[in-house]
């Protein structure tokens, strides 16, 4: 059982089936790490995967859903070099790594007041990681090697199919979160009945209003994005981007009949489709009028950044507004930084979100990225990426005075993490791509058509 030839994208694809199975394993992170909690803990547990405790605890969904949260694991596992010289026992080690995954995470939830250790649970995830080896084994890695090979294909000719993929994954991942995945026929049921038909949200038509501006704002990208990519392919990329777009939003609100805190809403695929067909339009109009694409980079950056601003003061509501026209504001609280960023909630302890960290950090990181790529003079990028930190930090100075929210460092800290992610992963992509170019196997590159001697054109 050989590794995949593309071991580094296994390891980045292990790295993200490792994230969500401890995000969906451990959330909502309430951990207490003392005597009693443990004692609790083991007196909850059902250790016998046989006995009754176990019958009560799971269901068929439960037992189906451990099972396929570890093939990611198993398969990516497999794709991976880990142990790539133990030679024929590299599969059963292989299981062996995930079974002792899972029981790190079921010792671990002996600390928290909200989950269960059971045994049935170490026995699926066995089961799963086992399956995803003898997937990899039987198929599976020549089409993550194929899937791998036709993205470097794609990329090296056009680097932007890499942003709209990328605009595509997040809308599909931000209409599952917070993750919180149920599937059974209850649930289901639940959710067609509370399908949300009234076009305003608690907080009035403005606190409405700028939830579909969001909505809208993420796929005028995305709408931008797939018209530059059919302009050269079609002739009609106005009529393509909107079939898509329509599809695309269709298939987000789909999904989240499957999330339980989540509720199904028919304006959200409208505003979606209004903001894809905005952002195409714009494109399209800018490269009629001949806009060169440092342009149209610059009005990119300030697009994201009005975004940015939108989802920092999305709470605002009508009696926040009029408070804002009258100055009769709440006086601006102290900037506090501090690990745990929800404070305590009734008697409940304080829990360290780190969801809302990484969603923080995750917003910025197309700033830092669009920052990379459209500005090329390297003062002027340090210059506007401590431009944007300095406007983060007036964001969350003004969340904490319009009392939408409270000041905290933290936020801005993990805000400069994702802008710097961003940054250098743009720009780390960008420089590997011009290698590929100039270097192009098929010798078509920049430097296979000059002469012995001379300079590439």
């Amino acid at each position: 059982m050989n590794p995949s030839r593309h071991p580094v994208a296994a390891l980045w694809s292990l790295a993200l089936a490792l994230s969500f199975v401890l995000y969906e394993t451990t959330l909502p992170f309430d951990f207490r790490c003392d005597g009693e909690q443990l004692r609790t803990g083991l007196a909850r547990a059902a250790l016998d995967p046989w006995g009754t405790r176990s019958a009560l605890l799971l269901s068929s969904a439960d037992l189906l859903g451990n099972v396929a949260l570890f093939v990611p694991v198993g398969l990516f596992l497999s794709l991976s070099g880990v142990l790539a010289r133990t030679g024929r026992a590299r599969g059963w080690l292989l299981v062996l790594l995930g079974l002792l995954l899972s029981a790190a995470i079921e010792g671990l939830q002996l600390f928290s007041p909200r989950r269960y250790t059971q045994t049935t649970d170490l026995m699926m995830n066995g089961a799963g990681t086992l399956l995803g080896v003898l997937l990899a084994g039987a198929g599976g890695r020549v089409l993550f090697e194929r899937a791998v090979d036709d993205l470097l294909r794609r990329l090296r000719h056009d680097p932007g199919w890499l942003l709209l993929a990328g605009l595509t994954v997040a809308i599909v991942v931000g209409s599952l979160l917070p993750l919180d995945i149920n599937i059974t026929p209850r649930s289901l049921r639940r959710q067609l009945g509370e399908i949300d038909l009234d076009p305003l949200v608690p907080g009035g038509r403005l606190a409405s209003l700028m939830g579909l501006l969001k909505i809208a704002g993420i796929f005028a990208f995305w709408g931008a994005a797939a018209a530059h990519r059919l302009a050269d392919r079609t002739r009609r990329p106005l009529l393509g981007t909107l079939a898509g777009a329509l599809g695309l939003a269709m298939v987000a609100e789909f999904l989240q009949l499957f999330v339980a805190s989540r509720t199904l809403d028919p304006f959200d695929p409208l505003a979606g489709l209004l903001g894809a067909a905005a952002g195409a339009v714009f494109l399209l109009a800018g490269r009629s009028a001949g806009l060169s694409s440092r342009t149209l980079g610059a009005v990119a950056v300030a697009a994201y950044a009005v975004y940015l601003a939108l989802d920092a003061l999305s709470p605002l509501d009508a009696p926040a507004l009029r408070a804002l026209v009258r100055g009769d504001l709440p006086p601006l609280g102290d900037l506090s930084f501090s690990l745990v960023p929800l404070g305590e909630a009734g008697d409940a302890p304080r829990v360290v979100v780190l969801g809302d960290w990484l969603a923080r950090a995750a917003r910025c990181a197309p700033l830092g990225a669009l920052l990379a790529l459209a500005v090329h003079n390297r003062a002027r990028r340090w210059l506007w990426a401590a431009l944007a930190l300095l406007a983060l930090l007036g964001l969350e100075l003004g969340e904490s005075a319009l009392g939408l929210g409270r000041g905290d460092m933290t936020d801005v800290v993990m805000a400069g993490a994702g802008l710097a992610a961003g940054w250098l992963l743009a720009g780390r992509l960008k420089r590997r791509l011009e290698t590929a170019r100039l270097y192009a196997p098929d010798g078509r590159g920049a430097r296979a058509g000059a002469p012995d001697g001379g300079d590439a054109a």
